[in-house]
This record gives structure tokens, sequence and C-alpha cells, in this order.
């Protein structure tokens, strides 16, 4: 699959948009956690379409590095409305075509895109709930979190996103003037299951550490798979 570097957009990015949008961040706890070197992971829970821009300034402007996230466009595009296929069709481009994203097309195409990505040294983004929830228990996760994780070998670094949702909520068009605060775990590795991303127990088991330590961040319930 192919991946595409944003390197058009990522000066613009870091010196214009990143301190724009550093302007709707209350507050970073835990910023010395992150990896200064070497590939990660981030998983965090998912509010608002802006999600992947915060976390973006917190890497780009911290880091100086580049963080690329996971999309479902052009997977389920069949049971959005009308309003919802015409701003994909504006958006996919840019998403896709400037700020590498990772399309999820096919079944396991993420998963590989990713792992190839890391194993090269790259920096991903990941929502493991799969879709925007503002509501106060997380939902059921997804285990790809924890199938990228174990391939790639990579430690996982858990953020807990409070209040986003209220800076762009579903349905909005433009951002209110609100903030949101972002919270950074340490890093988890899970040295013990590698070489096991095909036992479906164990990718419950990584995705429950990972979606708990979000849940503890984010200050939200979690059910465990």
């Amino acid at each position: 699959m192919l991946i595409i570097d944003f390197v058009m957009v990522y000066p613009l990015f870091k010196r214009t948009l990143g301190l724009y949008l550093s302007l709707y961040l209350k507050e970073v706890k835990g910023i010395e956690k992150i990896p200064k070197e070497g590939p990660f992971i981030i998983a965090a829970n998912h509010e608002s379409h802006i999600d992947p821009f915060l976390l973006g300034v917190i890497v780009v402007l911290n880091l100086n590095k580049k963080l690329y996230f996971l999309t479902r466009f052009g997977s389920r595009e069949g049971n959005t409305g009308l309003f919802s296929k015409v701003t994909l069709f504006f958006v996919r481009p840019i998403l896709v075509n400037w700020f590498g994203c990772i399309p999820v097309l096919k079944k396991g195409g993420s998963v590989e895109a990713s792992v190839s990505l890391l194993k090269k040294g790259g920096i991903i983004g990941i929502y493991p709930e799969g879709r925007r929830n503002p509501s106060n228990t997380l939902l059921e996760p997804k285990t790809g979190v924890a199938a990228i994780a174990l391939l790639s070998k990579a430690p996982v670094v858990p953020i807990g996103i409070i209040r986003s949702h209220r800076i762009l909520p579903i349905g909005a068009i433009f951002p209110r003037f609100t903030r949101a605060t972002i919270k950074i775990g340490k890093p988890i590795t899970f040295d013990n299951y590698y070489g096991k991303e095909k036992d479906r127990n164990i990718l419950k088991k990584v995705t429950n550490t990972v979606m708990l330590e979000i849940a503890k961040l984010c200050g939200k319930k979690y059910v465990t798979l």
C-alpha cells in the first residue's frame, strides 16, 4: 500500500497551522514521556475530527517529526449522508496525498502499511475505538493496535484527549474557540507477546492494556473485551 509523504505541507503545518492549532490546547500533560527517538505508536480516544491535528501539533512542534494516521476514508462511504460524501470528496485528497494518512481500504492492509512505516522509523497514530465518541464510556475497540504493536515491536504511547468534542462537535463545520486537554502516558511495550500476534486472546489482552491506560488518562469508563 502506498504511503505518500507530506513534505509539501509539512513546513506550512509547522510554522503556521501548527501554531494556530496550538491555541486550541489548554494543557498538554506528560510531553516528556514521548520517545525522542525511534518509532512508536500513539493510541488515543477519539472525540472529534480535530483530534489528529491536535496530536500532530504535539509531534511536529515538540519532536520536529511527522505523524501518520489510519483513516477509514474510502471504506464505508456508503453509510454516510450526502453532505459527508461531498466533504470526503474534497478532504480525502488532502489527508491522503499531503498528510500521509494510511487508508483502510482492505482487510489487513492498514496493519501491513503501519508495520512497514514503523520499521522505517515512522510514527503512527491510531484510534482503537474506530470512530468519534464524545460519550463518557469508551467504545469497544478494534484489536488492530495490538497486531501492529506486536508485529512492529514498537512501543505504544497511550493518550487521553479531553473535551475536544467541544471544539468541533459531530456535525459542526467550523471549530468553536474552546480548548482541549491532552494527557500522555508512559510508553508500553509487550515483549512477552512478540510472535503471538495470531493468538486472538493475546490480541485482546494487549488491546485491553492499552485501552485501560487511555481510560485513565481521559477519565472515561472502559469495559474490557
